[in-house]
């Protein structure tokens, strides 16, 4: 993702990480998080709402700066999950992987998976988001068609994870054709425009009520680590 400072110095907070967050919140209390790919800090926003040990981490310096002037008592870090990162054996107690899985070489995800073990906790944590693999999903996601923008299937992100030490607790779908029309309609303000979407309000309220009924757009995976690999 490209940062584009007229859009991502404003609050990056939209009504998808609100429902992620619904999502964690019970998970992450009182715990050591490292949340992968935060860009400007949208769920570090919400997170500081708890009482969590946050660290966060994106490869991209420009979005890092704005979440620490954002966020000065949070630990931000340059780093990518597929190298070796600066973080002790077991440090932290849950692991967010937000729409980052699709983003990195294909091939390497046996090898992010494995590194992410390596800094979990046993018993830990791993909360994974991607785009789902399916007929609508894959038709209707711009970059699917423009870019060759990867979905997964429950199927294999199972074996993934199984491989990578972790076994899955929870599989769920949501978003549906109001996050596709959504997804469109950022892109274009974005790139196109160069300016915020439309959010808050009437959008969270209509983006919500679409996220929290089962949906087919998105997959969502709560994996706990029940072995060092």
């Amino acid at each position: 993702m490209k940062f584009v400072e007229s859009r991502d110095l404003q609050d990056p907070v939209i009504a998808t990480h609100k429902y992620y967050f619904s999502w964690i919140k019970p998970f992450i209390k009182k715990k050591k998080v490292l949340d992968i790919g935060c860009w400007t800090g949208p769920m570090e926003t919400l997170m500081a709402t708890i009482n969590s040990t946050v660290t966060a981490i994106d490869i991209e310096e420009d979005p890092l700066k704005v979440a620490r002037k954002r966020f000065p008592k949070m630990r931000f870090v340059k780093t990518s999950i597929l190298e070796n990162t600066p973080f002790k054996k077991n440090e932290f107690d849950v692991v967010l992987f937000f729409m980052v899985i699709e983003h990195i070489p294909l091939g390497s995800e046996l090898a992010v998976m494995r590194n992410i073990n390596k800094i979990t906790q046993k018993g830990g944590n791993l909360f994974l988001t991607t785009m789902n693999s399916n007929f609508f999903s894959n038709l209707f996601d711009p970059a699917y068609l423009i870019t060759g923008h990867r979905h997964y299937s429950k199927k294999h992100l199972t074996e993934l994870l199984n491989l990578a030490g972790y076994e899955v607790k929870e599989v769920n779908y949501n978003g549906g054709v109001a996050n596709i029309a959504y997804t469109w309609m950022l892109y274009f303000c974005k790139h196109v425009l160069r300016i915020n979407e439309p959010k808050g309000g009437w959008m969270d309220k209509w983006l919500l009520s679409n996220y929290n009924n089962k949906g087919f757009n998105e997959i969502n995976v709560r994996a706990v680590k029940v072995r060092e690999v």
